[in-house]
């Protein structure tokens, strides 16, 4: 009879050591595929918020300067742009409303001149921008310039244009619009013609006129403070071309400033953009603030937590004339980071913003690469936005 046997110890031994070393090599393959993992993932998260961001961010940029049918980014009708501030404005800050005319409805500053972040909030992420952005709603409201009340230009100064009576020139008096939209309790907006830009602030909300006989559904009435046809010191004063204009309601003139029959009204918005480091109330990332209906700005917003850090560049076009000679043609474009375009020293691009010609946004992303390292991913974007 055949007799049975076990392993014995050294047999024992060398199969628990087999067995160790191929349950270590599996155990390292393993732990290296989930850090692989975990690590690519990081990167595609980081990825993938720097392109809504980004895109975000595009938007914004193209749409700056943008008011209607009206835009400063057109540099040949720079001379044209008569953008002024027609009331009193109720912003607590005149750069977050005032649109500075000799731009394209952007800047961009090194530090928080604007004083947007607010206090107990992190500092401005080292090397790290604020952009500033300023633009049109998507809603516009169009005047329909026809005298509904009938009246003409009589004593009352009713009309939709009436002529003062101290001199010749003729002002809008009540503009009926027809709206599509726009927020209407808003505190600033962008009156734009053909070639003409009004920037109108008020100090509150009840700018327009809603008891009136005249108006139809969705109308909206702003009255222009006049005084026998003459505009008020402090209030909306919008002169039409004075000696061509006729009488109501057929009026028979050829509008200049500014082309009546073109003028659109928009809602005026102010953007910023900045990333903030972390402490321990706020988290780091991307945030944004927005100007409110009353003036104020918004509490920042976090964006994205991802983005450590926003940057730009701009290619602005120092020449005036277009038919250069061809052996100028390489000094005709310069390219300048933000810094530049606010520092008097650097001739080629200090305050140049109406001469921008396409703006390079730079976004960079971070994050631990584990939950167990402080080993960061860092990934990078660029996109460039460009005008016509």
């Amino acid at each position: 009879m055949k007799k049975n046997a076990g392993f014995n110890l050294i047999e024992l031994l060398v199969a628990l050591t087999v067995a160790s070393g191929v349950l270590a090599l599996i155990t390292s393959s393993f732990s290296q595929l989930y850090s692989t993992f975990i690590f690519n993932n990081k990167v595609l998260n980081i990825n993938q918020d720097l392109r809504l961001a980004m895109q975000l961010l595009k938007n914004d940029v193209n749409n700056a300067g943008v008011f209607g049918s009206f835009s400063f980014h057109n540099q040949s009708a720079i001379s044209t742009y008569a953008v002024s501030s027609v009331t009193t404005p109720s912003c607590s800050s005149s750069a977050w409303c005032n649109f500075e005319s000799t731009g394209v409805g952007l800047k961009s500053f090194t530090s928080d001149v604007d004083g947007i972040i607010p206090s107990g909030y992190p500092a401005l992420a080292s090397g790290s921008e604020i952009l500033r952005i300023q633009y049109g709603g998507s809603k516009v409201a169009y005047l329909d310039p026809r005298d509904r009340n009938g009246l003409g230009c009589d004593a009352l100064y009713t009309c939709t244009i009436n002529k003062c009576l101290t001199n010749s020139s003729r002002y809008l008096n009540r503009a009926y619009f027809i709206n599509s939209g726009i927020e209407s309790n808003a505190s600033s907006y962008m009156l734009t013609s053909a070639n003409r830009a009004y920037l109108l602030k008020f100090a509150n909300s009840s700018v327009f006129t809603t008891a009136d006989a005249n108006l139809l559904g969705g109308d909206l009435l702003l009255s222009f403070p006049t005084s026998s046809g003459c505009p008020v010191a402090g209030g909306v004063s919008l002169q039409i071309e004075s000696y061509i204009a006729g009488t109501a309601p057929t009026y028979n003139y050829t509008a200049y400033e500014p082309d009546m029959f073109s003028l659109q009204l928009v809602n005026f918005y102010t953007r910023y953009y900045f990333v903030l480091a972390n402490n321990a109330n706020y988290a780091a990332g991307l945030y944004v603030r927005t100007i409110q209906s009353d003036g104020s700005l918004s509490v920042p917003m976090l964006v994205s937590s991802s983005v450590s850090k926003l940057t730009l560049t701009y290619i602005v076009d120092n020449s005036v004339i277009l038919n250069k000679a061809l052996n100028d043609q390489a000094s005709r474009f310069s390219y300048c980071s933000s810094a530049n375009m606010n520092t008097s020293g650097a001739t080629h691009c200090y305050n140049l913003w109406q001469k921008i010609v396409a703006v390079n946004l730079n976004l960079v992303g971070s994050g631990a690469s584990s939950r167990m390292s402080n080993d960061q991913v860092s990934e990078s974007m660029t996109e460039t936005v460009g005008w016509r």
